[in-house]
């Protein structure tokens, strides 16, 4: 009798602790737990105003479960996780609408507030998440936050925001000025008149701002004012980690996918991809700190402004990235307008459809290092791969199969910049001047340890195309390349040229028409001489001497060695003149005869044929009749 009454205590302790572990208010317990602890409880429908209770009662990490879907209607507040609150909410499937038609104020589906928690989890894990949707606010319209939110497994769609003096239209499906953590969240559908798409991280002074992580997470098919998906304001922060930003417009201003003034990360195989704006930034604009590491970028459009994939006006490092098949007025891959550092980095198949830079604009500072690639990018004018008028540190780094309808299959360099290239490669690259690097007058430029093979300046400068008064070459391999002039390299009036080490041109242009370098002077004066310091050049090397006009026949040629004088030829192959200038120097002035000179010299030469053949015979006849006369003297 004991042991039976043992055994039925026991059964009830039991059952109370059951019970005491489901902690729940209000809302609808969910049959299968009850089943699944074979307790027999009534069941009941949770209604807004049951959650809402429920959240009100709840105590320090409360779980409410929800057991139905949960529909709003115009007399519903928003669900409210009030300060000093921390509250879980299991939504097992289950959807909560808000139902909005129109926008109003406070009208998201759950407002969280400063100092409070709110986790939402959804542990029955079907194949489509649960949902949160149907909001329409001033700002917010899924999620408004201003404490903690933390989700998983979940979506948050069909949500709007309106901007009107009741709020700027921030963040269609979230507004963050707290704490945000999301994993395997998708937020889709949704459209803000402000700024975030899918998300606005918001700035509200120097020590409160939005900060975000989101992990594994989808951010589509949403549209904005001002970040088609993301937003991130002054002095915010935003992590994605293995996250897709796709197919998002922007529709006013820029950043299809992502705009940033503050802090944003991407990361660990993080996608950005099909994101359209009318402005700046098809993919992501940024106007703050920029970090992209082991991800993509890819295939994201400008259609009216710059920087396809990426446009920057702040502090951008990449990393062992993919920036490919974007496309932009400019700027196609990325528009750098400050400070860029990349690195272990591809920009392959970008195109600009109107101008210059089919991989990269810069007119701030770039450092490309470390194995990039610039690879099969196009510009419809000039820069296929590099539009440069800033500061650019080259090295180790490939450029191949880009082209630029204009001037600088892969490099163009603009009047006024600064270009060093280092170890680097240039192959296949072609344009109609400059091939593989055109360089504006007033550039400076330092080529170290420079090869370019088989690139094609259809018309002049197969590899390097140079009005450069600054250009050096030190140690360089050139050959193979093609250009009707100077298959390997053209240097043009007032560029000078420095061979400085290691350097071999060779084989540049046909058997029929080598030009390996062609020096050509528009002028006599010294801003119109082209200008060759020849002393790292090496056996083979061959250097044509062409001139703009008749009248103009000289070039200068400084540290000219006695055995080098061989590697100069003038047009059409002749040989040249030096002459040296000033007593005691190096610098020697080359005279190409011009064709005009060698017509003359045939036609004196002709004359003098001719006057010899009439001559002959008048000689002849005084040789006759003077030996006639000796005969009959004798």
């Amino acid at each position: 009798m004991k042991k039976r009454f043992l055994k039925t205590a026991v059964a009830a302790i039991c059952a109370v602790l059951a019970l005491s572990s489901l902690t729940v208010y209000g809302a609808a317990i969910d049959p299968d737990i009850i089943n699944d602890r074979n307790i027999s409880l009534p069941t009941a429908a949770g209604t807004w105003t049951e959650l809402q209770s429920a959240i009100d009662k709840a105590s320090i990490n409360s779980q409410i479960r929800l057991a139905d879907n949960l529909n709003g209607s115009s007399a519903n507040d928003a669900i409210r996780v009030k300060s000093g609150k921390q509250v879980i909410i299991d939504l097992r499937g289950c959807n909560i609408d808000r139902g909005r038609t129109s926008a109003v104020k406070n009208g998201s589906v759950i407002i969280v507030e400063k100092g409070a928690m709110l986790t939402i989890i959804d542990t029955k894990k079907a194949m489509k998440n649960a949902e949160i949707k149907g909001g329409w606010s001033y700002s917010g319209g899924g999620i408004e936050n201003y404490g903690t939110f933390t989700a998983s497994n979940l979506t948050i769609t069909n949500c709007k925001t309106e901007s009107g003096s009741d709020g700027d239209g921030a963040g269609a499906g979230i507004m963050n000025a707290g704490t945000l953590n999301l994993t395997d969240v998708k937020i889709t559908g949704n459209s803000a008149k402000g700024g975030g798409g899918a998300i606005h991280n918001k700035y509200v002074d120097d020590k409160h701002n939005g900060s975000a992580v989101l992990k594994n997470c989808k951010l589509t098919d949403n549209n904005s004012g001002d970040g088609g998906a993301v937003f991130i304001g002054k002095k915010a922060s935003a992590e994605l980690q293995k996250t897709t930003v796709s197919n998002n417009k922007d529709l006013v201003y820029g950043g299809g996918g992502i705009t940033n003034y503050g802090s944003l990360k991407v990361l660990d195989n993080s996608v950005i991809e099909n994101n359209t704006c009318k402005g700046k930034g098809g993919g992501i604009y940024s106007n703050g700190t920029f970090t992209v590491k082991d991800s993509s970028i890819s295939s994201n459009t400008s259609s009216n402004g710059v920087g396809g994939g990426i446009y920057n006006i702040g502090t951008l490092d990449i990393y062992n990235t993919k920036i490919s098949g974007n496309s932009a007025r400019d700027g196609a891959g990325i528009d750098n307008d400050k400070n860029l550092i990349m690195r272990k980095t591809s920009l392959v198949k970008n195109t600009t459809i109107y101008n210059g830079g089919g991989g990269l604009v810069t007119k701030g500072t770039a450092e490309i290092s470390d194995n990039c690639l610039f690879k099969e990018n196009e510009s419809l004018t000039r820069g296929g791969a590099i539009w440069a008028a800033g500061t650019v540190d080259i090295s180790d780094t490939e450029f191949e199969l880009n082209s630029a309808d204009s001037n600088g299959g892969a490099i163009f360099a603009r009047s006024g910049a600064t270009l060093t290239v280092r170890n680097s490669y240039f192959k296949y690259n072609h344009a109609d001047k400059g091939g593989g690097i055109y360089l504006e007058k007033d550039t400076a430029a330092d080529l170290f340890d420079f090869r370019a093979e088989s690139n094609n300046g259809s018309s002049e400068g197969g590899a390097i195309w140079s009005a450069s008064n600054r250009l050096f070459v030190i140690n360089c391999d050139v050959r193979d390349n093609l250009g009707e002039f100077g298959s390997g390299m053209l240097i043009s009036g007032g560029g000078v040229l420095n061979f400085t080490g290691k350097c071999i041109v060779k084989n540049n242009g046909t058997s029929y028409n080598r030009s390996n370098v062609t020096l050509e002077s528009t002028g006599e004066t010294a801003d119109k001489l082209a200008v060759i310091y020849s002393g790292g050049l090496k056996f083979g090397s061959q250097i044509g001497i062409n001139r703009d006009s008749a009248s103009v026949r000289t070039v200068l040629v400084k540290d000219l060695r006695e055995a080098q004088a061989e590697y100069f030829t003038g047009d059409h192959g002749n040989k040249l003149t030096f002459e040296t200038i000033g007593e005691g120097t190096d610098i020697y002035m080359a005279t190409a005869i011009s064709p005009f000179s060698y017509a003359l010299y045939i036609l004196i030469a002709l004359e003098l044929v001719a006057a010899a053949i009439l001559l002959i015979p008048l000689i002849r006849k005084r040789i006759v009749k003077r030996k006639k006369a000796t005969n009959d003297e004798s």
